[in-house]
C-alpha cells in the first residue's frame, strides 16, 4: 500500500497601499475537506465533527467502485494482459512486411487506469527496418528502427475506463530480406507496461 505525504504550502503576498497581507487559499488534498471556523458558525463544539468510518473484513473487491480502498492505491489494479506477443513476416508480401495477431489489455478494476509503455528491450537485428506497436486507434509507436531498439519509451498508451476499458494493439513493420542471415531468423524482445491507478473521476492522484 502506498503512503501519501501531504505538504500544504501557503503563499503570502502584500497588497500595495494597504499594508495588509493577502494569503492564497489553502487547498485540501484529495479525500479531505477543510473546516474553516473563521466566522464562528461552521463548527459546533457541543457536537463536534462526525466522520464516517468504513471497513472491509476479508478479501477486498477491487472491481467494486464503492470498495474501501484509498484513491490511487495500487490495490485497485486488476487488469488482464497477454502472457506473450508474437509477430512474423507476411509471405504474401515476400516477407518484407511484419504482421501479428491483435492483443488486448483490459481494465477489470473499479477505477480508471493509465497504461504506459515504459521500456522495450532486446537484441538488435539489422534486417528489421521498422517495428511499431500499433494500436487499434491512435498513433503507432516505433520501437525498432533500422535494427536499433528504442529502449526507454516512456509513452502513454491510453486511459482505460473502470471495469470496461480496453487497449487493443498489434505489431507492424518492415524487413529487408537481404539482411537476413538465413531462411529464418528468430528475434526476441520484452515490452514493459506500467499502470497508474486514477481516482474515480479519472484524474491522477497526488502522492
Amino acid at each position: 500500500m502506498k503512503k501519501n505525504v501531504v505538504a500544504p504550502i501557503v503563499l503570502a503576498g502584500m497588497v500595495l497601499g494597504t499594508g495588509q497581507a493577502v494569503f492564497a487559499e489553502e487547498q485540501a488534498p484529495t479525500g479531505y475537506e477543510t473546516i474553516n471556523n473563521a466566522e464562528g458558525d461552521q463548527y459546533d463544539p457541543a457536537t463536534g465533527v462526525e466522520i464516517p468510518v468504513k471497513g472491509t473484513l476479508g478479501k477486498l473487491d477491487n472491481t467494486d467502485p464503492e470498495e474501501n480502498i484509498p484513491e490511487g492505491d495500487d490495490r485497485w489494479l486488476k487488469v488482464t494482459i497477454p502472457t506473450s506477443v508474437a509477430f512474423n513476416t507476411n509471405p504474401e508480401k515476400e516477407n518484407k512486411e511484419i504482421m501479428a495477431y491483435n492483443y488486448t489489455v483490459k481494465n477489470l478494476s473499479g477505477r480508471p487506469i493509465n497504461v504506459n509503455l515504459s521500456k522495450f528491450s532486446g537484441s538488435e537485428e539489422a534486417a528489421i527496418t521498422k517495428l511499431s506497436l500499433t494500436p487499434k486507434t491512435g498513433d503507432a509507436i516505433d520501437v525498432v528502427t533500422n535494427g536499433v531498439v528504442k529502449e526507454n519509451v516512456n509513452q502513454l498508451l491510453g486511459k482505460l475506463e473502470a471495469n470496461v476499458g480496453a487497449y487493443e494493439f498489434t505489431y507492424k513493420g518492415t524487413v529487408d530480406p537481404e539482411k537476413l542471415t538465413g531462411e529464418s531468423t528468430k528475434v526476441s524482445y520484452n515490452m514493459n507496461l506500467k499502470f497508474e491507478v486514477l481516482d474515480k473521476n479519472g484524474e491522477s492522484v497526488t502522492k
